[in-house]
């Protein structure tokens, strides 16, 4: 699976490194994620040739967009007042989306966006397709803080898994031992390279051996440390599996724990195939978690 700071300038704001190379395609996506405001809101798009490059995303016509509630899609052109708001207040519900048609595979390095409403960006992800059927990851955001009016740059290229990473299209981290027996995870991140961006972007395919009424699987994704997924009974194992759809490369494991003191203290995590033979890929142990730290584990 190909899967996939910066400096203030008036009102523009780049928060990553130059991509290394830009990836070709002829769709290009912006799906949102959690956004502490709950609407997906943009003033504006652009999709850049290049790092700091020319900005291709010109035409109106060439946009779609799952939904609106306010404001239009066209407004989404660069110099074109206005806004556009997507009808969706829940991610859970339907993850909104913005999509440029270039007509044929080109080349993008950049995507730059500009929020509306501050807390009305959030996390989204960037992806690229040929078809309008498979979707290739290249750059995903768990940041939940921006400012009104400013434009944020985002470099995109094609990511390639650290070597020696596993490859596995199933990854289940299986929680051992807690303090009370109950599992409980505020965040959970996968990363083809480490200290890279979070690759496990699809809530729908986060799915747990058991879940608390209301605090479910979903949640570890959703980078807001006030909810989480917590176990439906008080008996270890308790497991999350993550599908990738495809077999995937995966470096790195980051985990955050939830308010609860119940969080793991022995732990392993497992690749697989065909979400039935598992291979252990690490046995683990955290004794110390504290509230709102990324802990990070090596899968190599």
């Amino acid at each position: 699976m190909r899967l996939g700071l910066g400096i203030g300038l008036g009102a523009r704001q780049v928060l990553a490194a130059a991509a290394p190379s830009a990836p070709s395609f002829r769709y290009w996506r912006v799906v949102s994620g959690t956004t502490s405001g709950g609407y997906f809101e943009l003033q504006e798009l652009e999709l850049r040739d290049r790092v700091g490059g020319t900005n291709l995303a010109t035409s109106s016509a060439s946009l779609s967009v799952l939904s609106t509630a306010n404001g239009d899609k066209n407004n989404l052109i660069k110099g074109v007042p206005g806004f556009w708001v997507g009808n969706n207040s829940n991610a859970f519900t339907a993850q909104e989306w913005v999509q440029y048609d270039m007509g044929a595979p080109t080349a993008v390095g950049e995507v730059v966006l500009t929020p509306n409403t501050a807390n009305r960006l959030g996390q989204f992800y960037v992806v690229g397709s040929n078809n309008l059927s498979t979707w290739t990851l290249l750059y995903s955001s768990r940041n939940l803080s921006y400012t009104s009016g400013v434009a944020y740059a985002f470099p995109l290229s094609t990511i390639v898994p650290d070597g020696g990473a596993p490859s596995y299209r199933y990854i289940k981290l299986e929680v051992n031992s807690t303090p009370d027996g109950y599992a409980g995870l505020g965040g959970i991140e996968l990363r083809a390279n480490a200290g890279s961006f979070a690759i496990s972007v699809d809530h729908t395919k986060m799915v747990a051996s058991t879940e608390f009424p209301g605090q479910v699987a979903r949640y570890v994704l959703d980078a807001d440390d006030s909810t989480y997924w917590l176990s439906a009974n008080a008996t270890p194992p308790h497991s999350l599996v993550y599908d990738f759809g495809i077999a995937t490369g995966c470096a790195e494991l980051v985990i955050k724990r939830s308010t609860e003191n119940r969080y793991p203290l022995t732990f392993k995590v497992y690749g697989s195939a065909d979400n039935s033979a598992f291979t252990q890929l690490k046995s683990l142990s955290q004794a110390t978690w504290v509230y709102g730290t990324e802990y990070t584990f090596s899968l190599i």
